[in-house]
């Protein structure tokens, strides 16, 4: 799976549906969650497969109650792969920080369950996973 770099976040590059996105690699977060971007190019769907929800986000300037759609499970298409992520994954509608409005979500730890081994391979800016 290539990547590249924004700044210090590593970015992959995969397919929703058919369509491009490009998602941060977090691997502070547990799960993959996707930011407003993702509801706007693919809200049709979201809306469609999802259920709709309210969260509280946090931050420093105070916490703020936002409309979110949890998805029951997730496929991306990364380097010639199709990656399920099971479980549930939360759409963001509205931007919540600065790299929402760039990218469609943000990877989590949980793509370890969807590969046994993954491995970052900086000289040729690929992410192998096995």
């Amino acid at each position: 799976v290539p990547f590249f770099f924004n700044d210090t976040d590593l970015v992959l590059s995969a397919s929703y549906a058919g369509r491009p996105v490009m998602m941060v690699l977090d691997t502070g977060a547990a799960d993959t969650s996707l930011s407003a971007l993702f509801f706007r190019d693919f809200g049709r769907e979201v809306r469609a497969l999802g259920r709709r929800e309210w969260h509280e986000f946090g931050s420093v300037g105070g916490a703020r109650r936002l409309e979110a759609y949890s998805l029951p499970a997730l496929q991306l298409t990364a380097g010639g792969r199709d990656l399920l992520f099971p479980g549930r994954h939360i759409v963001l509608t509205e931007p919540t920080a600065d790299d929402s409005r760039f990218f469609h979500g943000w990877i989590g730890r949980d793509l370890l369950r969807v590969a046994d081994r993954v491995t970052i391979d900086y000289a040729r800016m690929e992410i192998g996973l096995q």
